[in-house]
């Protein structure tokens, strides 16, 4: 999702200023232009006005059936096919005109018009002084691509600053926001949303607790819980900020992208996304149904399908079956949504749990790890490798197995290590032992499984 997609949203909010100001102070005397019938009221004031009456206040008039003008107080009031013009590009339409110098009042099938936005109320009313126009009675406002409906609202021409509140709904032809409460001020252009709300925009729903969204910088901040869901994947974080660019999650941030054979999370306190590239940290944690990883940094970039875990305060792990893989650095690619290879740069540690928890290792300075469908099925050890492992005949417990060597070349079937080859020269020493005992640990070596994901906990989030 891409901050362009959300952009016009706000871009026509600010068509929506009306400007009342024609019906202005008593400075500018209301004038009579045209009346079939008029009463005077000499004594009392009041003059009765009948018959396609037009009233003018300096370039606004106002047309209608009749009028009770008062005209030492210069109030008035029109009924019966009100219509109020202001310019040319300004119409209020009523069947009621309530004026007194300070409100312009307009009830009755109330429909306003400037240039190509109406609004549509029962009741609107307009201060003279700065043509801050209200209604409380609900409204429906026909923007140029879409129409914005609220319960109450208030247009300020002279902030600029234009208050939606009860039941906000904005609809356009790819999108639609729901609100109980947006704030828009035309002149920075900023939308507050301040409390929670819906967003719609294609194929991106988006749901938080309060946001601000900038549509002449294209960025939104949306904050308490926010969560974007698309057809495959959702995204969310305390706080998720969008971007022309690309989004950042802050704060509890979790990815969860699916497809038919290929699904994936990503949890750290941080995540951005920038042309295809993820970047998580620290405390990153990632999930496939194969592999599963936690390290303090991460990157993944999807347009090659590789993934890269990096140390800072600890090394990162990797779990493939019954196996963890600890190492300075890990560097994954995937071919055809699974794990194809894994490189494992700085001191790699592989450790491997029996079905009596007994513990096998292998290490070196370098090592690739290559996948099959089955789980991890080799894995190549150089520089100082070296294996220790429980070893069986049969059903026979021989005892533990040591073998260093230049190069290792580890063998497994169904994820279980089957054989141990050696390139170069070798030695080797079988160790009896306690069947029920663990074999020494290597140096470096730490019992990580606490960092693993489970499906449950990598859908939900962080555990």
């Amino acid at each position: 999702m891409n901050g362009r997609q959300v952009t016009r949203i706000w871009a026509l909010a600010g068509a929506l200023l009306l400007t009342f100001g024609g019906l202005s102070t008593s400075a500018q005397p209301i004038q009579l232009v045209r009346s079939q019938k008029t009463t005077l009221g000499l004594a009392s004031g009041i003059n009765i006005l009948v018959g396609q009456v037009t009233v003018r206040q300096g370039t606004a008039t106002v047309s209608c059936d009749s009028v009770w003008w008062d005209t030492r107080s210069q109030r008035f009031t029109a009924h019966g096919q009100v219509v109020y013009r202001k310019g040319k590009g300004q119409t209020v339409r009523s069947r009621n005109l309530t004026y007194d110098q300070v409100l312009a009042y307009f009830t009755g099938n109330v429909r306003a018009e400037q240039d190509r936005t109406i609004i549509q109320t029962e009741s609107l009313s307009v201060l003279v002084a700065d043509g801050t126009a209200r209604w409380t009675q609900g409204a429906k406002i026909q923007l140029t691509d879409g129409t914005l409906t609220c319960r109450t609202g208030v247009l300020n021409s002279k902030s600029g600053v234009h208050r939606f509140e009860k039941s906000v709904v904005l609809l356009q032809k790819d999108g639609e926001l729901r609100s109980e409460w947006v704030e828009y001020d035309e002149r920075t252009q900023w939308a507050w949303i301040r409390s929670a709300g819906e967003l719609k925009r294609d194929s991106t729903q988006l749901t938080f607790s309060a946001g601000r969204w900038n549509s002449k910088q294209e960025e939104g901040l949306f904050w308490g819980s926010a969560v974007a869901r698309q057809p495959h994947s959702t995204v969310s974080g305390d706080t998720l900020m969008i971007q022309e660019e690309g989004w950042s999650s802050r704060g509890r941030a979790h990815l969860f992208n699916w497809q038919r054979n290929d699904s994936l999370a990503l949890h750290a306190d941080r995540l951005d996304a920038r042309n295809q590239q993820w970047l998580a940290g620290p405390r990153a944690q990632f999930w496939t149904p194969d592999f599963q990883a936690s390290a303090d940094s991460m990157v993944y970039k999807q347009k090659d399908s590789t993934l890269l875990f990096l140390r800072q305060t600890k090394p990162p792990v990797a779990f493939t079956r019954a196996y963890q893989i600890q190492s300075d650095t890990l560097y994954m690619v995937w071919r055809s949504g699974r794990s194809d290879s894994l490189y494992m740069g700085g001191n790699p540690l592989i450790s491997g749990w029996n079905d009596s928890n007994q513990v096998d290792q292998m290490a070196g300075k370098r090592a690739h790890g290559f996948f099959a469908s089955t789980g991890l099925e080799q894995v190549i050890l150089r520089r100082n490798a070296q294996a220790r492992y429980h070893t069986w005949d049969k059903s026979k417990y021989l005892g533990i197995n040591s073998i260093t060597g230049p190069v290792l070349i580890l063998d497994f079937i169904e994820s279980s290590l089957d054989r141990v080859r050696v390139n170069g020269s070798t030695s080797g020493v079988l160790e009896p032992s306690d069947p029920q005992g663990p074999a020494q640990p290597l140096p470096g070596y730490l019992d990580r499984r606490a960092e693993q994901l489970c499906r449950t906990e990598a859908i939900s989030g962080r555990k």
